[in-house]
């Protein structure tokens, strides 16, 4: 049984094809025998869309939960998380532990810290005191990987409209913050 959100009744027999941990397909059941596919057998079980938290400080929560912060995620259903600040170099061992099934939990969408005007609310937020900084700061950002940026209130507008038009243009990531506009107005 597949209840997708989007139907209103639960489907039934079918097969979901699932391509580097993503639902490429669903069809009825036997579609896909002859892929070369692993099965796993879900026929007693009703498949449901798994939840998704968008704003997550992995690496604040771990301190007190350690590795058994992802297994109570999955417990309760959420899937995936996104940060939305965490000290960068932890955050990207965390993913990397996450992906390569050494750390159980949901897939984890990373950031660093997060990009700040002088005045910092947080310890995981970045103070960028100039364009030069900015530039250094967003190669930092392209060269690990993140997969999202987020900036943060004291953060300022014409900064904030270059740090969306890089991510979006180059990296092809999304941005985040609590203070979006009027950044986001100039962005291109």
């Amino acid at each position: 049984r597949l209840w997708d959100g989007v139907h209103e009744a639960a489907r039934e027999g079918v097969d979901i094809l699932v391509v580097d941990n993503r639902i490429k397909e669903i069809g009825p059941r036997g579609a896909f025998d002859g892929r070369g596919a692993r099965l796993v057998d879900a026929k007693s079980l009703t498949v449901t869309p798994g939840m998704f938290d968008m704003h997550n400080h992995q690496q604040l929560r771990s301190k007190y939960l350690g590795d058994r912060q992802g297994r109570a995620w999955l417990a309760y259903g959420v899937t995936a998380t996104r940060s939305t600040g965490d000290a960068v170099y932890r955050a990207l061992e965390d993913k990397e532990a996450l992906e390569s099934g050494d750390r159980v939990g949901p897939r984890h969408f990373m950031t660093g810290e997060m990009f700040e005007g002088t005045r910092v609310e947080w310890d995981f937020a970045r103070p960028v005191y100039s364009q030069r900084q900015l530039e250094l700061d967003l190669s930092r950002a392209e060269a690990l990987g993140y997969d999202v940026i987020k900036t943060y209130v004291r953060f300022p507008f014409d900064s904030q409209a270059k740090v969306i038009d890089r991510a979006h243009s180059r990296m092809g990531i999304s941005v985040t913050s609590h203070y979006l506009y009027p950044g986001v107005v100039h962005a291109q």
